[in-house]
């Protein structure tokens, strides 16, 4: 049975589409109405940052400047941009609000990178202010893996 003709029209045509049609959309398209942008989560916002991880984290940044109470609870995200732009990802983050998005980003940096380049992440770590952010990376360094 499909939905009624009134729930189809007043919903944008894009959001019309089954999900697994909207997760291979442009996100880039679904965030530019206003309308879907909470869609934009979960599996839509890591294929996003596999395709386009500067985009990705642009948007990410437009949420939590404009909505103080987002916080992306796909932490799989901020891992994907950090191992794919490490060195974007330790400027990126410096701009993101104090608090647990800047403190996941830091250690899935500090994570990721020191797998394929420790000296860097050790130089990046050592040039961080003391503070959360710094320490949160530290003890991803010194934390065995699992």
């Amino acid at each position: 049975m499909s939905p009624p003709h009134f729930f189809k029209t007043s919903r944008p045509p894009i959001l019309q589409q089954p999900e697994d049609t909207l997760l291979k959309k442009s996100p880039r398209s679904i965030a530019a109405i206003p309308a879907a942008r909470a869609l934009v989560k979960g599996d839509l916002l890591e294929s996003w940052t596999r395709k386009d991880p500067e985009a990705a984290a642009a948007f990410i940044s437009e949420e939590l400047a404009t909505n103080p109470g987002y916080q992306t609870q796909n932490t799989e995200a901020l891992s994907v941009i950090a191992a794919s732009r490490p060195e974007f990802t330790a400027q990126w983050l410096q701009t993101l609000p104090a608090g647990n998005i800047q403190t996941n980003a830091a250690v899935a940096l500090a994570a990721n990178w020191s797998n394929f380049d420790r000296p860097a992440t050790e130089a990046w770590i050592a040039q961080l202010p003391p503070g959360p952010i710094k320490e949160a990376a530290a003890r991803t360094l010194t934390t065995p893996p699992n």
